[in-house]
Formats: structure tokens, sequence, C-alpha cells
């Protein structure tokens, strides 16, 4: 029974301290996207060049594993809610973003689904290095690997090899929506 309420204390005060917070990121960031929105139309096509998915990602991967939180607060629940709250706030904070955007200013549904499409190729990075562990292959087995090694250079590496296969991916499909930008933007409202 203690294990159930701590699982629950620890999913529960990570949500509410992770939602809080990433909604007032996502409602900031949302204002500042629309402003450079407002200030030019063709700016969405060029917006489409910027890797922030590897951004959030990237953020997302380095406090996976919480060794910052148990570093600062060791084994318990306090390292729990922290890690918890930090993985909800990234979330909330991009899906508040997409939320107030999306009513404020409408996207045409193929740039909508062009855009989750891209997340979710970029989050497959992620997973693929999430399941290095049990050996499925390719470079983030190799990277999995080094991170697994704490106070070797190869950690760093790892990440590094992780975050550049996320730049990758992202930027090469970013490059082919900004070439098909017209074909994706022209739909009826």
């Amino acid at each position: 029974m203690d294990l159930l309420i701590a699982q629950i204390t620890t999913s529960f005060l990570g949500w509410i301290i992770g939602l809080t917070l990433g909604g007032f990121a996502g409602y900031g960031a949302a204002l500042i996207c629309l402003s450079l929105l407002t200030r030019s139309e063709s700016l969405s096509r060029y917006l489409t060049l910027i890797p922030w998915r590897t951004l959030v990602m990237a953020l997302i991967i380095l406090f996976w594993v919480p060794f910052w939180a148990t570093g600062q607060f060791g084994l318990g629940i306090k390292s729990g809610v922290i890690s918890v709250a930090l993985q909800i706030f990234i979330l909330t904070s991009l899906m508040f973003s997409f939320t107030f955007l999306n009513r404020w200013r409408e996207t045409s549904l193929k740039t909508r689904l062009a855009g989750l499409s891209r997340t979710l190729a970029v989050f497959s990075v992620v997973l693929a290095a999430h399941y290095g562990i049990f050996g499925s292959g390719g470079i983030n087995t190799l990277a999995v690997a080094n991170i697994n090694h704490p106070g070797d250079r190869s950690a760093s590496t790892g990440w590094v090899v992780i975050i550049t296969a996320l730049l990758v991916v992202d930027l090469s499909l970013g490059l082919v929506e900004f070439l098909f930008w017209k074909y994706l933007d022209t739909e009826p409202r």
C-alpha cells in the first residue's frame, strides 16, 4: 500500500507543478510566436526550419533519467516529484503553445498534420535511444551504452550522438516542409 501511495503522490504532485508552470510557459511562448507571425505572413514558412523539436526532445532525454534530481535531493519522493514535474513541464509547455496558437491563428489541416508527423518522427529518435538499452540496434545502442558509463567522457558522446540524430531528422523534415509549403498551406481552413 505504501508503494501505491508513493506512486500516486509522486505522479500527482509532479503533474500539478509541471502543469501549472508549463501552462504559463506555453501561453508565453504562444504569445511570442503570435507576435512574430503577425509581423509577417511569409514568416510561417521560414519557421519550419527552426529545429525547436530537437530542443524539446533533447530536454526530455536529458531529464528522462533523473541524475540531476537524485544528485541534488537523493533518492525519494522529492526527486521523483521534481523529475515528473520537469517532464510534464516540457510537454505541457509544448501542448499549451500548440493549443493557443491553433485557437488564435488557423492553419490548414495538412500543415498541422505535417507538423505533428514531424514531431512524432523526432520523438521516434528518443524512443529508439530508449530501446537501445535492450539492444535494438543502430547508433542508439552505442549511444545508450556510452551513457551508461557515468563519469566517462563516452557518456557525453552518447548524448551528442542522440542529439545529432534528433537534429538531422528534425532539419531534414523541416526542409521537406519548407519546400512543399505551398501544397501544405493552400487548403481551405
